[in-house]
């Protein structure tokens, strides 16, 4: 079980920091499928695969953050959590799986319809306005993240990268890493409050592992991209490999 943890820090570690989500989408399956988990305990036990990952992304690429959008988001995604923490408890199981899917096919949605969309501008300089709308959105956009992960264990990809990229109009490696950041400050509260629903302990030699994983695919997928000086072939790089990714974390849901 040691070792299926190193193997779930390595995947998810790797989808996240090519695609600034779907680190959940890889753990959630793979938690059920080897571990033998609940779907719950699977979708609570991957907020520790998604958090670890992003910390280790985000580290080598902290650079590139927006950190006005990323905090004021993960600060509002705790009213998320709160709220959906009780309904996640009480609800069927089916119900936690329904959303699972369909969260996941909206994240598969949201990265290919970008490639179609028209507005295709996108800002390395950007500054963020604290105006009633964009503040709204924020608080929205936070509610949502939290909702998200707590009843999914997704990391919230899902939400921040179309949010990012195509309202606020950042570049694509500034979006992932903003999302990043944003995972790494939302993600501890929504374990702490789902605490008590833990049926199977999580054991520091799983956590210790589960880092090394995560740190080891960080590490040499900062080495990977470094080398590659087409920037085109990296994003549809990102894309296909989220995309199949996601069609076969679907696929073993429904045939767990």
């Amino acid at each position: 079980m040691t070792f299926s943890w190193f193997l779930i820090g390595i995947l998810s570690g790797s989808v996240l920091g090519l695609a600034g989500a779907g680190g959940a989408i890889v753990s959630v399956p793979l938690f059920i499928h080897i571990n033998q988990y609940t779907i719950k305990e699977a979708t609570l036990f991957s907020l520790y695969a998604v958090l670890v990952g992003a910390m280790m992304n985000w580290f080598f690429h902290r650079k590139d953050t927006f950190y006005s959008i990323a905090i004021p988001v993960a600060l509002f995604s705790t009213l998320g959590s709160t709220f959906f923490s009780g309904l996640k408890q009480s609800s069927p199981i089916w119900l936690t799986e329904t959303l699972f899917v369909a969260f996941c096919m909206l994240s598969l949605f949201s990265f290919w319809y970008k490639k179609f969309s028209k507005s295709k501008t996108t800002s390395n300089e950007f500054k963020f306005n604290f105006n009633f709308k964009n503040i709204l959105n924020l608080i929205i956009t936070g509610i949502l993240l939290g909702a998200i992960m707590t009843l999914t264990g997704l990391g919230g990809g899902v939400v921040l990268i179309p949010f990012m990229k195509g309202w606020l109009k950042i570049s694509s490696q500034k979006a992932v890493t903003t999302t990043l950041f944003t995972i790494c400050l939302a993600a501890p509260f929504s374990i702490f409050i789902q605490r008590n629903s833990e049926t199977t302990p999580v054991l520091i030699s799983h956590l210790a592992v589960l880092i090394f994983g995560s740190f080891l695919a960080a590490y040499i997928l900062k080495k990977i991209i470094a080398t590659y000086h087409d920037k085109n072939w990296l994003l549809q790089t990102r894309d296909w490999l989220f995309s199949i990714v996601v069609v076969i974390s679907i696929v073993s849901i429904f045939f767990k």
